[in-house]
């Protein structure tokens, strides 16, 4: 999972038709570290993202990715479980996961579970045990209901833990960070062996949702693939899967996959995703014009508030907001970004410096504009800021 991603052939296929379609230069290749100077955070490491389309399968990826750029620590923070708005959707998630697997007393793996808050919570809920595996899992950071039923190994998971067996196998939010997606699901399917009643749910960010919005900041140079529901499917089921289902969730933001171990592999797109396919290869095709006509349109709004003396803020300092700062020049105008979690407060964007603080400072600073980069929290941010007393226009992508 460490080798060099290659321009001439599709990670997920391995089809030779692939095609450039924009470059993404001189990103921070860290978007969610939490710096502890503006100094450190100016001096970040950045890497060339080149976005490259494969039409065989409908996938996307970075083909100038170099892994060995990466490097995950306990000073990588992505978590969203601060929200209400996302914590809502993590409790339906696991609603569902419980009912569809009758999880009680059984065993549950989750591969990238960050500080595991959702395999505890999912724990606690289902009355099972769990496993997780992550490098960046701090200890001293877990806290309540339902971490007395998990362990968590400090590490990546691979085939040297193949002793821990589970009924159900879960990856959220990984499968796009691996640079040879082929080989994670080799590897776990192995690990299954022939336990074929063994259950599997990956999810992954949807760059259909992405690519239909001109969402230019979720192109986070972490993320080596960016998948669409074809690309998808043709990764699981070539890699020895039998697809169950394949479900847009997190209000089509996120993809969903079901799965378990099948008897053979297949290579063929199942008939099903062939209208997916033919979608993302006309988005494909029109996403170099529209990259750049929302990047101009974002430049345009910064020069108009700098000129009329607005103060200028950006709610979230996750991915996103790094990509966008980094992006958009203009954006040096803005002098903070807010978060709401604890964790972020004091530390530093990737790149550009700001100083990420919380929603309370607001009340002194008086902002007259909020850009908001996820439309999805559009309602508990204006909440937010109702409750502050701040009066701000509130510009969403």
């Amino acid at each position: 999972m460490t080798a060099s991603i290659s321009c001439t052939s599709c990670p997920v296929c391995g089809s030779a038709t692939v095609k450039p379609i924009f470059d993404f230069p001189d990103l921070p290749v860290h978007s969610t570290v939490l710096w502890p100077s503006r100094e450190e955070a100016m001096k970040t490491v950045r890497g060339d993202m080149r976005l490259t389309f494969c039409p065989e399968c409908g996938h996307l990826y970075n083909s100038a990715f170099d892994p060995h750029l990466i490097e995950y620590t306990t000073n990588y923070e992505n978590s969203l479980h601060y929200s209400g708005v996302f914590q809502g959707y993590v409790e339906e998630l696991a609603s569902s996961l419980i009912a569809r697997y009758a999880l009680r007393g059984k065993k549950v793996l989750e591969i990238g579970c960050g500080q595991g808050d959702f395999l505890a919570y999912l724990c606690e809920r289902a009355d099972c045990t769990g496993t997780g595996f992550d490098p960046s899992y701090i200890a001293s950071s877990a806290s309540g209901a339902g971490r007395d039923r998990i362990t968590v190994v400090q590490d990546f998971y691979s085939e040297r833990y193949a002793d821990r067996q589970a009924d159900l196998i879960i990856c959220r939010q990984v499968l796009e960070h691996i640079a040879e997606p082929r080989t994670l699901l080799e590897e776990v399917r192995r690990s299954i062996g022939p336990r074929n009643e063994t259950a599997v749910f990956f999810e992954v960010p949807s760059v259909l949702y992405h690519i239909r919005a001109s969402d230019l900041w979720a192109f986070v140079y972490e993320h080596v693939s960016f998948f669409s529901p074809s690309s998808l499917a043709v990764l699981f089921t070539s890699m020895g899967y039998e697809v169950h289902g394949l479900r847009d969730l997190f209000a089509t933001q996120f993809l969903g996959i079901e799965a378990a171990p099948a008897a053979g592999t297949h290579t063929q797109l199942p008939a099903d995703q062939k209208t997916h396919l033919q979608e993302i290869r006309l988005l494909a095709e029109a996403f170099s014009a529209s990259a750049e006509q929302t990047l101009d349109a974002w430049e345009e709004r910064f020069r108009a508030w700098s000129s009329s003396g607005r103060r200028v803020v950006v709610w979230g300092g996750g991915a996103r907001c790094t990509n966008f700062l980094n992006m958009v020049g203009g954006s040096k105008m803005v002098e903070c970004v807010v978060d709401i979690n604890p964790r972020k407060h004091g530390s530093f964007i990737a790149g550009t410096g700001q100083r990420i603080v919380a929603p309370e400072f607001l009340a002194q600073y008086e902002p007259s504009v909020v850009v908001l980069l996820n439309p999805i929290y559009e309602p508990e941010i204006r909440a937010s800021l109702s409750g502050l007393g701040v009066s701000a226009d509130v510009v969403g992508v």
